[in-house]
């Protein structure tokens, strides 16, 4: 039998223990931050104690240890949720998750609300979509948070990482391409 996967959005306290970490990375641990952004894998974030410091947040707001493809995933949340600008963290999840958009749907957005030209191309979202496992989401995935420039629901995209699957990339290209219409496209 295969292990449970942790859920941010099915546990509150973890979510907030998240928003709380990322708040307290960008305003304190500025150091902390800069190696987050600078690793090229999630298997460098593991060498990073602020990872660390997530980690024993999120095990202690779930209140058991999480699983070994639960903890590499989450080296790559710690990472990616790095690279977001500092300037609009927010402390509190529902708060925050009320006025941000999913990753997909931010990617599938136009600069100005434009249905026509997203942010992101479709080409390199499809290598989002492509990408089999956490390894190789992380490098598209930081691309595309590159440029996004801008802040999305950490919830949405930690629970994005941690359950990369089949799954996870059918709710992510009906969220793309709900927000996002080629020309040509009946609406």
């Amino acid at each position: 039998m295969s292990e449970t996967r942790f859920k941010f959005h099915k546990n509150s306290q973890a979510a907030g223990a998240l928003y709380a970490w990322r708040h307290d990375l960008a305003k304190w641990d500025r150091g902390g931050r800069a190696r987050l952004r600078r690793c090229a894998s999630p298997l460098d974030a593991v060498f990073e104690p602020a990872f660390h410091h997530l980690l024993e947040r999120i095990e202690g707001a779930h209140g058991k240890a999480l699983g070994k493809d639960d903890r590499a995933s989450l080296a790559a949340v710690a990472a990616l949720v790095a690279r977001l600008p500092g300037d609009a963290v927010a402390t509190e999840p529902e708060a925050a998750k009320s006025k941000r958009l999913s990753l997909p749907t931010l990617l599938g957005t136009g600069a100005e609300g434009s249905r026509d030209q997203p942010r992101l191309h479709p080409l390199r979202f499809r290598k989002i979509l492509d990408a089999r496992n956490v390894d190789e989401l992380f490098p598209v995935l930081r691309r595309a948070l590159d440029v996004l420039g801008t802040d999305v629901d950490l919830v949405s995209l930690a629970d994005g990482v941690l359950l990369w699957g089949d799954n996870t990339r059918r709710l992510w290209a009906y969220d793309y391409y709900a927000a996002f219409s080629p020309k040509g496209a009946s609406r």
